[in-house]
């Protein structure tokens, strides 16, 4: 028999009927999981406020039953889209429970996309949602018929209620229901949306595809061990991420329980939590909060069986925004559970987080990479991210969607970042976590955890207030746990602070405001909306309830004249470019760093130098901040000419340089290669590079394993700190103020330096150039006494009490004094 070539190739779903019917799901890996659970009886759903119990059979008849009332209600021309596979969207107007849960899967299994909407949101802002997703119908829950009807009507739209149109009788068991045999969804295609919040502007649509619904709900699963033994207590919003992407589509994969609360209350959850049969608990951090506060202000005796009920539970998730330390160390602590944090976006949803089985997590980390995830930080310390979960699209904005990447397809997240290890830290958001004041770069979330610690602070909110002096200065709104907001004064809370924050970080604007701080729908204090609202600029002077810090001196000691010059220049040359911090007008004083650490460690000192009347040069090495270059087989000369080409630029002549411990090294190597740029040499806390006659040391062999391992981001925070300690800091020293600021690229390269430049080409900084041997009375780390025997009466020494090999965070006032007085000298 002959063949027809042109049908010879054809799938056999071209030419045989579609495999379509009311007890029919699509050919899609949600539904045949869903299926797969059905048949072995799970349970699926408990919905308290409607009092139903739900198995997975149950729950797929409902599905089945409400995906036909609802095709049967649309007109042909969107049949016939659905059916050539074109794009199509539901609107899903209810809060989290059967009914949600029905309705979501109903869209999902007519194929199209669901929109679920905020069930209290008013008519323009659910007629805005409908019209930008172009829905075709609304669905709606028992409580939002009336809102569901108003919206429809403005869109001219179908709007149908849930409940009503679900079986009043089971019409199919679980051995009744088909999987279809035509050509599997597509899994590219459009399946959930959600709308951002819109804090900047209108709220965007985010397409997430198909796959989000099952294999990206699986991977999130998985990283979580949810299996069909867990339940878990829903009490989070279903129209944003963490409450559809980690709370309901996971643990439906799973086969596990969902037992939808409703509107959460901290009582009434704990309350349900003494009656146990829970497992899994998954919240924001709003939410955590106010359990902890519920717990503490009850009698000693009675919070024992809350603090017990805490132990059925395997699994604590927080996402949606940063985990409090406070509260973290409470659930450690107190609960018995620590919660599992976790970073993501609407966009790449749960890229990040912090496994079950992971142990030993740094302190603040939001966790790894989930399999298959790549993330990176950017030169400017965005965090990058491409995840095979990450959204299709912002709905009818193509130019949106393009700029959300960087020319390499990165999604930009807007967040800044860093990395210890295979462990990432959010220091904050770009946009309104990062505040520029006097020239610096100040984490927003840094002040905010300070502010936590206080014993009488519950919550804390830090912005930047647009100022004419400061560019931004630093504002913070605190809620109280007990104390009186007429205690609480800007003074006391500056004074309270000044032992864990450098003095330019500390508010200088200061806002109490009764009970908590008003948040978003999610949990969410919103900084944009909140931010202006609460200390506004201008205008902040006007409101009797914004307390301001005027002396200038203790507001962070920053002059006016200290942003005289701009706070930050680049040079280039060929492949380097070196950035370089500049501060003050005056005589130039040039910092150069200790071993792997950048520029800003002598901000505090900096602000001494230019009070006194003097111009601060800083140079960051290759490797830090925006400087680049060659790293491989760099010798002290590479390092001194990267000064050199900056001070060349300024044509400032010839200045005082200080080197810090590594950082003596290209100092004295300037002056030796060009003492035309050098008229004096600090050695602050600095190894010589010889010993004494008679010693048997290795020169830099003190405490080698505990320098190396202080900037070591894969060791465990607790030994760093050990380490840190005994290597740069005093007595009375926190080695806390080093933990971050290490570069392991920097760290290479200089160490490689050190070692193949010869110490006599850099030792005695040229031949005549006067040097103060700046000595630390704790240092563990240097051998003291070197310079002066070696070079007479060039050398003046001088030592610097209460400080260890570190001395800039220690003795900031005094290092700077001593740099003072020996310039002065010259």
């Amino acid at each position: 028999m002959a063949i027809d070539a042109s049908t010879a190739n054809l799938d056999r779903t071209q030419i045989v009927p579609l495999h379509d019917g009311p007890h029919v799901l699509p050919n899609n890996p949600l539904f045949t999981r869903l299926l797969r659970h059905a048949h072995r009886n799970y349970l699926a759903i408990r919905d308290r406020e409607l009092g139903v119990s739900k198995t997975y059979g149950e729950l797929l008849d409902a599905v089945l039953g409400l995906r036909d009332v609802v095709r049967a209600a649309l007109p042909s021309e969107v049949i016939e889209q659905l059916n050539n596979g074109n794009e199509v969207y539901v609107g899903v107007l209810a809060a989290g429970g059967y009914e949600f849960t029905v309705a979501v899967l109903a869209v999902l299994a007519l194929g199209a996309a669901v929109v679920p909407m905020f069930p209290t949101a008013p008519v323009d802002e659910i007629v805005y949602y409908a019209t930008k997703s172009q829905q075709v119908a609304i669905l709606s829950s028992s409580a939002t018929t009336q809102l569901a009807q108003e919206s429809a009507q403005c869109c001219g739209i179908a709007q149908l209620n849930i409940l009503p149109n679900l079986p009043r009788t089971p019409r199919f068991e679980p051995p009744d229901i088909s999987l279809s045999s035509n050509p599997p969804q597509d899994p590219s295609a459009p399946g959930v949306v959600i709308f951002t919040s819109g804090t900047t502007g209108k709220p965007k649509g985010v397409v997430l595809r198909r796959t989000y619904t099952h294999e990206g709900a699986i991977t999130v699963g998985d990283s979580y061990g949810i299996t069909h033994t867990d339940v878990l207590l829903h009490t989070l919003p279903v129209h944003h991420q963490t409450g559809l992407g980690t709370s309901f589509f996971p643990f439906l994969n799973a086969g596990a329980c969902i037992e939808f609360h409703g509107k959460f209350d901290a009582a009434t959850v704990m309350q349900r939590w003494l009656q146990g049969g829970l497992t899994v608990f998954s919240a924001v951090p709003t939410i955590y909060m106010r359990l902890k506060w519920f717990i503490e202000q009850l009698p000693a005796q009675e919070q024992a069986p809350y603090k017990q009920s805490a132990t059925q539970f395997r699994a604590f998730l927080c996402g949606s925004s940063a985990l409090q330390e406070h509260v973290q160390e409470f659930w450690a602590a107190e609960m018995g559970r620590p919660i599992l944090a976790r970073y993501g976006a609407t966009e790449i949803p749960g890229c990040i987080r912090v496994s079950v089985e992971l142990r030993d997590i740094p302190k603040g980390s939001v966790g790894q990479p989930l399999p298959g995830v790549e993330a990176k930080i950017s030169p400017e310390g965005e965090l990058l991210v491409k995840t095979p979960n990450m959204f299709a699209k912002y709905l009818m904005e193509p130019e949106t969607t393009k700029n959300a990447h960087d020319a390499d397809g990165w999604y930009k997240t807007g967040d800044i970042a860093r990395r210890e290890g295979n462990f990432y830290f959010i220091v904050g958001r770009a946009s309104v976590d990062i505040i520029k004041s006097g020239g610096y770069k100040i984490s927003a979330l840094d002040i905010e955890r300070a502010c936590l610690a206080l014993p009488y602070v519950n919550e804390a909110m830090v912005v930047g207030v647009e100022d004419d002096e400061f560019g931004q200065r630093v504002g913070a709104v605190l809620a109280l746990k007990n104390a009186k907001a007429s205690d609480v004064t800007l003074a006391k809370v500056r004074s309270d602070l000044r032992g864990q924050l450098a003095g330019y970080k500390l508010p200088t604007l200061l806002r109490v405001v009764e009970g908590e701080l008003p948040k978003g729908a999610t949990g969410k204090v919103q900084k944009k909306i909140l931010g202006p609202k609460l200390i506004p600029s201008p205008g902040y002077e006007k409101i009797p309830q914004v307390q301001v810090w005027k002396n200038p001196r203790q507001a962070g000691r920053v002059q006016a004249r200290f942003m005289t010059t701009s706070p930050s220049f680049t040079v280039t040359k060929g492949p380097i470019t070196i950035e370089t911090l500049d501060h003050g007008s005056g005589p130039v004083i040039v910092i150069l760093p200790s071993l792997a650490r950048g520029a800003n460690d002598y901000d505090i000192v900096t602000q001494f130098l230019v009070e006194a009347g003097y111009r601060v040069i800083r140079p960051q090495p290759r490797g830090i901040g925006e400087s680049s270059g060659p790293m491989e087989k760099l010798t002290l000369h590479d390092f001194a000419a990267d000064v050199a080409m900056v001070l060349d630029h300024i044509k400032c002549g010839p200045s005082v340089i200080v080197g810090h411990a590594w950082g003596s090294q290209p100092a004295r190597m300037l002056a030796a290669d060009r003492p035309d740029l050098v008229r004096g040499v600090v050695m602050a806390a600095a190894s010589a590079g010889k010993l004494p006659p008679g010693s048997t040391e290795k020169p830099f062999s003190r405490l080698r394993t505990e320098i190396d391992g202080s900037g070591d981001m894969s060791l465990p925070e607790s030994k760093r700190l050990e380490y840190l300690q005994a290597a740069f800091f005093g007595p009375e020293g926190n080695p806390r103020l080093w933990l971050d600021g290490w570069s392991e690229a920097a760290h290479k390269a200089q160490a490689h330096a050190r070692i193949y430049t010869p110490v006599d080409e850099y030792f005695s900084a040229g031949e005549t150039v006067p040097i103060l041997d700046l000595q630390a009375e704790h240092d563990a780390v240097v051998v003291k006494d070197v310079m002066k025997p070696c070079l007479g009466d060039r050398v003046t020494v001088q030592v610097i009490k209460n400080a260890g090999h570190a001395m800039a965070p220690e003795q900031p006032e005094a290092m700077a004094n001593a740099i003072i007085d020996f310039t002065k000298s010259l």
